[in-house]
């Protein structure tokens, strides 16, 4: 099911940051996350969901066109600053540049 609803590009992922209500929500969240008293991403969520989250962060982070987002600070207190290497190959692999859509 995952799958089935998986963002699988910057663009998808640029557009669900551009919607009024998943664009608030996701940012929501990974405030929420950023505000958690927790000292470890496994610690709060456990194995293998902080490797996704890691995963998800490192895609919103590249596709929102804000510089200073919610999503690189989630990265820079949780995973040091990492991105998930394995998207950002995906993201360099396929070419895919930030833009705003329409």
């Amino acid at each position: 099911m995952a799958q089935r609803y998986a963002i699988s590009t910057v663009e998808e992922a640029v557009a669900y940051l551009e919607h009024p209500i998943l664009g608030k929500r996701i940012r929501e969240t990974a405030q929420a996350v950023l505000d958690n008293p927790a000292k470890s991403a496994m610690k709060m969520l456990g194995d293998p969901d902080y490797c996704k989250f890691q995963s998800s962060m490192t895609l919103f982070r590249y596709s929102d066109l804000d510089e200073d987002n919610v999503f690189g600070k989630v990265l820079d207190r949780f995973y040091e600053g990492k991105l998930d290497e394995r998207m950002y190959e995906l993201i360099e692999e396929y070419g895919e540049e930030r833009e705003e859509v329409e």
